[in-house]
């Protein structure tokens, strides 16, 4: 692990010529990499405080803000098995997190979704999230965070159009009827 000093990329960075756009990208790389293994302390202790495994936490997170989606979005998107990905949603629902329901089109279709626990539970886990990143982006000049800003959102615009950026898009969803159907 490279430490926080000065980097062979830090001349480009402020405007000076020597360093190539792959090099610059490779050290971009390696900080967001350095950043996210910092930040996972926080972001463990709020999932150990919940008792969430990092499955469990992904899927409520996917699930967030969406209207419903099949077990094969959520595996898909999740990287998944269909039964792992069952597995993951039974015990959320158990702990009253999710709740499936039948599609109103096609009641063969059972959707899963969060419940009032299941959001509560992830916005607390995101405003802690949050704070912390606030915390840490308050050490950042106005100019910085003005460019931090306008880089997140062409960062955002960038996956967006790779299409990855919503849940369900692509993939395999669907491919596992089993996983989604109700046999009666």
């Amino acid at each position: 692990m490279r430490g926080l000093g000065p980097s062979p990329a830090a001349p480009a960075a402020t405007g000076r010529v020597g360093v190539d756009r792959e090099e610059l990208i490779g050290r971009v790389g390696e900080l967001q990499d350095e950043f996210a293994r910092s930040s996972m302390r926080a972001q463990s202790k709020e999932m150990l405080d919940q008792h969430l495994t990092l499955a469990q936490f992904r899927a409520l997170v996917l699930l967030h803000g969406q209207e419903g989606l099949t077990m094969s979005e959520v595996a898909d998107v999740l990287a998944m098995r269909p039964n792992i990905a069952t597995g993951v949603v039974q015990r959320l629902e158990d702990r009253g997190w999710v709740e499936r329901t039948r599609d109103a089109d096609d009641g063969r279709v059972r959707r899963v979704g969060l419940t009032a626990d299941g959001i509560a539970t992830v916005d607390g886990i995101v405003t802690e999230a949050r704070s912390d990143f606030l915390d840490l982006a308050s050490a950042l000049t106005d100019e910085q965070l003005g460019q931090m800003a306008s880089i997140l959102e062409t960062l955002i615009v960038a996956r967006a159009a790779q299409g990855r950026g919503a849940a369900g898009t692509g993939g395999a969803a669907g491919a596992e009827p089993a996983a989604d159907t109700d046999p009666a």
